[in-house]
C-alpha cells in the first residue's frame, strides 16, 4: 500500500506524529490543525472516541468508504482528486513571493477563512513552510506544506482563485502565485496569467456595421449549428 493511499495515517505514523492527539487503533491530527483522522483497517468504531463532543468532527481521506461509527453519523461525502508531482520544475523568479512566519498569522487565517480553500485553523500556518504575495502591503495570495505521508512527499495547499469579484491588481496578484505552484507542482494553473491579462480588455463586438454595409447574414443558432455539423460530415470530419 503507497503512504499516499492513506495520507492522514501514513502523516501520523511518520513525520507529524508530533502532532497527534489521539494513539492506537485511531488517530487523529491535533484540532487545531485541521480536522483530519483516521483509523486502522477494521477498527473504525475507534473513530468516535476522537470526537470530543456533540458538535465536533473529523474528517477522513481514504480510498474506500468508511461507515460512521455507532453513535456517530455522516455529514457529507466528496471526491478527492490527488495529483503528484514526478518531478522538479523550473520555478517561476517572482520577487513579491515572500516567505510567511508567526507574525502573519492573522492576515493567513482572514485569507484562508475568506476564500475557504480548505479547514483552517489556529496552528494550520504551522504544518510547513508558507509563501506568500502582497498587493499595497496587504496579503492577496498563498500556499504552503501541510501533511507530509512519507520522506520526499509533502502536500502543497493553496487558496484558490476568488469566486467574486475583484480589483483587477488582486486577481493578477493571485494568477502570479498560482503559475508560482504551478512551477512547483506541475498542475496547470486554475487562473494564467495569460486569462487574467485578457480579462482587463473589453472584447465584445457589435456586428451592426457588418450587416448594414455588406448584408451579413443573420442565420439562427439552431440552423447556424446544423449547417457546421453537415459541412464537418460531408467533408468527412465526422465518423460513424
Amino acid at each position: 500500500m503507497s503512504p499516499l493511499d492513506r495520507p492522514v495515517w501514513s502523516a501520523l505514523h511518520g513525520a507529524q506524529a508530533h502532532l497527534a492527539v489521539a494513539s492506537g487503533d485511531a488517530v487523529r491530527i491535533d484540532p487545531a490543525y485541521g480536522p483530519f483522522a483516521a483509523a486502522a483497517r477494521g477498527a473504525e468504531d475507534a473513530l468516535a472516541a476522537a470526537l470530543r463532543g456533540p458538535d465536533d468532527e473529523i474528517w477522513l481521506i481514504e480510498t474506500e468508504a468508511v461507515a460512521a461509527p455507532p453513535g456517530c453519523r455522516v455529514v457529507r461525502v466528496a471526491p478527492l482528486v490527488q495529483l503528484v508531482s514526478q518531478g522538479l520544475v523550473p520555478a517561476l523568479g517572482h520577487d513579491d513571493i515572500e516567505p510567511l512566519g508567526e507574525g502573519d498569522a492573522a492576515e493567513m487565517a482572514a485569507l484562508a477563512l475568506a476564500n475557504q480553500p480548505g479547514p483552517w485553523g489556529p496552528a494550520t500556518h504551522h504544518y510547513g513552510a508558507f509563501y506568500g504575495i502582497r498587493r499595497d502591503g496587504a496579503l492577496v495570495a498563498m500556499a504552503g506544506e501541510r501533511m507530509r505521508p512519507a520522506p520526499g512527499l509533502a502536500e502543497v495547499s493553496g487558496v484558490p482563485a476568488p469566486k467574486r469579484k475583484v480589483p483587477w491588481a488582486v486577481a493578477m496578484a493571485a494568477a502570479y502565485a498560482n503559475e508560482a505552484f504551478s512551477a512547483v507542482t506541475g498542475i496547470p494553473p486554475k487562473a494564467p496569467l495569460a486569462g487574467v491579462r485578457m480579462s482587463g480588455y473589453k472584447m465584445w463586438f457589435s456586428p451592426a456595421k457588418a450587416i448594414r454595409e455588406l448584408g451579413l447574414p443573420q442565420t439562427p443558432p439552431r440552423q447556424a449549428f446544423a449547417d457546421a455539423a453537415a459541412w464537418f460530415r460531408d467533408n468527412g470530419y465526422v465518423r460513424g
